[in-house]
């Protein structure tokens, strides 16, 4: 058989992921914080719906269940990551699998995140489904998958708001794309299909995330919560080492101007500091973050316990936090040496569907920019790049599938 030797370690790799996700949870036993925080309290109704979307639901679903937080996280996060395995055991047209190594690859050296209550997974799993519903439909249900596509596309972004910048740009690029590399009128018009329907996931998903804010008396949030992102990120942000991140100063000036209109803060602290000093926090956000950005998962399970540990220090704590950060710049490596890895399999897909279908080949790097594009303004964290890194794989998976069967279209262009 042609796919063998995957087909052969997937049940492996399953069992990995959830014995690996069990053990990292069992060790550490990580208490919500941040964000995390918020979402366990808004899935035990102890704060009002601000963010979360889908995901919120799920866990609220899973605390009825599994009253600590760490078993819930498991009970939602281990499903998702299930499925996003599925998905690239499914899609991979390749005869080694390759992409559907890379991508196991990279779920597992996340497991030590699947304790954390974070929607970051759910999100990135319910995109997943929507991409392969929109690139490899049903053949015998085509309008169903685009219906499905859309549904589960929306519940990402209603899950993590920021999909709706990244899929907008994303949208853009593609428009562009096929516009200046697709031939013929009637191949324009149907390849559109596709950022159209991105623009539809869009809408679909900020709306729901909107009315659940309206229903819970929190849409004037939207506004300091957006703003905060984005004063992180450039506005309040400089060119240190840690460009582009969150500071507690970004969320204290975002809270200063939340009475003016946004662009009017906006235009106001641009003019601050002449264009020379933007050009270097950009410039540092994209060589010291976006390019190959730094692992996050240890360092979030890790970080309950240093709260702990400064709070009420003792020596078990202690013994685990120094064995924790012991394993970081190994994280660090293996994480970059697998980005770099998946960067290039995106390359070479491009390069290989280039004559036949240029503005479908450029999906992959085209997701990547537009991630880039976003992040180069707004808010950078590790943890942000989880369904950036982690659907690369999947995308290339089918764009290749695409290539190889292109008399298969996609559901939305059919072409």
């Amino acid at each position: 058989m042609a796919h063998s030797g995957f087909d052969k370690a997937f049940p492996a790799a399953a069992v990995a992921l959830v014995l690996l996700g069990l053990l990292w949870t069992l060790w550490l036993w990580p208490t919500p914080i941040s964000d995390y925080e918020l979402y366990w309290n808004e899935a035990g109704g102890a704060a009002a719906y601000e963010r979360g979307g889908v995901g919120v639901l799920l866990f609220a679903l899973a605390r009825s269940v599994f009253p600590q937080p760490q078993w819930a996280a498991l009970a939602v996060n281990l499903p998702a990551a299930l499925i996003l395995l599925r998905l690239l055991r499914r899609c991979d047209p390749t005869r080694s699998r390759v992409f559907a190594w890379l991508g196991t690859g990279y779920l597992l050296l996340i497991t030590p995140y699947f304790g954390i209550v974070q929607v970051d997974l759910v999100a990135t799993a319910l995109l997943g489904g929507c991409w392969a519903l929109l690139l490899r439909p049903w053949e015998r249900w085509r309008r169903g998958s685009v219906a499905l596509a859309v549904l589960a596309g929306a519940a990402a972004v209603s899950t993590r708001p920021q999909f709706a910048l990244t899929l907008s740009a994303l949208a853009g690029l593609l428009a562009l794309a096929i516009v200046l590399l697709e031939r013929g009128s009637a191949r324009k018009l149907r390849a559109m299909a596709l950022p159209a329907a991105l623009a539809v996931i869009v809408a679909a998903g900020f709306a729901s995330d909107l009315w659940g804010r309206h229903v819970a008396g929190t849409e004037e949030r939207v506004r300091t919560s957006s703003a905060v992102t984005l004063y992180s990120g450039l506005l309040v942000a400089d060119d240190g080492l840690w460009c582009g991140s969150w500071t507690p100063e970004a969320t204290q000036a975002a809270y200063d101007d939340r009475e003016m209109p946004l662009l009017d803060a906006v235009a106001a602290r641009l003019s601050i500091h002449p264009a020379g000093h933007w050009l270097d926090i950009l410039q540092c956000k994209f060589t010291r973050h976006l390019v190959l950005p730094i692992a996050f998962a240890l360092y979030w399970v890790s970080e309950p316990l240093r709260e702990e540990a400064g709070a009420a220090p003792n020596p078990d704590q202690q013994r685990r936090l120094a064995a924790v950060v012991s394993l970081h710049p190994w994280e660090t490596r293996f994480y970059r040496a697998l980005t770099l890895a998946i960067y290039a399999a995106a390359v070479v897909v491009v390069v290989r569907g280039w004559r036949s279908r240029p503005a479908v080949a450029v999906l992959p790097l085209a997701w990547l920019l537009s991630f880039w594009l976003v992040h180069l303004v707004f808010e950078v964290q590790g943890r942000y790049f989880l369904a950036t890194i982690a659907l690369l794989p999947l995308l290339c998976a089918l764009v290749q599938g695409g290539s190889e069967a292109p008399e298969a279209g996609t559901a939305v262009a059919g072409s």
